[in-house]
């Protein structure tokens, strides 16, 4: 491997990142990450798609704070140096690495710090879990990096004993993995984007379909607008029927009811709703939402419509799509 002079999580590292394929990316190219796509990756990389910043993440912000110790408790028990570098493949630049540690045998050093219910599904399942499962690519990606035979990947959490697994290389899952990571980095290069996720990636409407869409974009936001109009009408309706409503219950005195000029009034008392929640977990101090889970009703399919008036990046108004759509095959 060749050493590269940058600092971890400064600007020219984020730069150097981006210019090839690093450790964390293996399992969202694998399509095994649950917090991104290879299209979203790509999307990113390529800066079509804005990078979600992580600073401020507790949890990543958790894992900054906890990594010099588990570093530490590392050295301590294998009696050794784990130093933090940044590194490029030997075979090809493309395939970059941000160690945690690169111990004195040469051998990468992942460190994970998790929260309590994932560190315990960690130590319980050890393998089988999330945990293991979502950074294996990760440790064999940075093995393949660093031409080493093994590597390490440690579970910290700072109540409870830590968790190493000793990785060995698997030549076969690298020859995989790097081959399905630069054929992403092709992509990258050429600008063709990854197969979408329907479950997980945003659907964009492209050619004809476009224009469809931008015409009911159009036809959504001309009909909100009307919609902001006629609720401001009947907000101040409401309020004026209320106050109307508090003057002629005043003109009652102590009738309960009253009956004139086709206006009716009925003054009662209604009881508050009850929190079965609530009843339940008094009965039964143990109750899970797993155990809610068996009285629940089936649910149903539901649509979240969201309009951004302000939007620009996303869609184009319906005369801006036209004009770019005429010069095209369409028209």
């Amino acid at each position: 491997m060749r050493v590269v002079d940058v600092g971890q999580r400064t600007t020219q590292w984020h730069e150097w990142r981006r210019g090839g394929v690093s450790a964390s990316n293996a399992a969202v190219i694998l399509g095994s990450s649950p917090f991104k796509t290879p299209w979203r990756l790509w999307g990113e990389i390529r800066g079509v798609l804005p990078v979600d910043d992580l600073s401020r993440n507790p949890w990543v912000r958790h894992g900054i704070i906890h990594e010099p110790y588990a570093r530490q408790w590392f050295e301590e028990e294998y009696d050794t140096i784990a130093l933090p570098i940044c590194a490029e493949s030997s075979v090809n630049s493309i395939i970059r690495a941000s160690f945690d540690g690169i111990q004195h045998q040469g051998r990468p050093l992942e460190i994970k710090c998790p929260s309590t219910s994932n560190f315990e599904d960690v130590v319980v399942n050890r393998m089988a879990s999330k945990g293991y499962r979502l950074y294996y690519p990760q440790v064999q990606h940075q093995i393949a990096v660093a031409g080493a035979d093994m590597g390490y990947l440690v579970f910290y959490h700072p109540s409870h004993s830590p968790v190493v697994f000793e990785i060995q290389r698997e030549d076969s899952f690298i020859d995989m993995m790097l081959d399905r990571e630069l054929d992403f980095w092709e992509m990258v290069q050429t600008g063709k984007a990854p197969p979408k996720d329907p479950e997980r990636d945003h659907y964009t409407p492209e050619d004809a379909v476009r224009v469809q869409w931008a015409t009911y974009a159009d036809q959504l936001k001309r009909v909100d607008a009307d919609l902001v109009k006629a609720m401001q009408t009947v907000k101040v309706c409401k309020e004026q029927r209320e106050t109307i409503r508090d003057e002629l219950v005043a003109l009652m005195g102590g009738y309960v009811s009253a009956k004139a000029d086709g206006i009716s009034i009925t003054r009662y008392i209604q009881d508050g709703s009850i929190d079965w929640k609530a009843v339940a977990t008094q009965l039964d101090p143990d109750l899970s939402d797993e155990k809610y889970a068996a009285y629940r009703k089936a649910g149903g399919g539901r649509v979240r419509l969201t309009v951004d008036t302000d939007a620009t990046t996303d869609s184009a108004s319906l005369d801006e799509v036209l004009a770019e759509m005429r010069g095209g095959i369409w028209f």
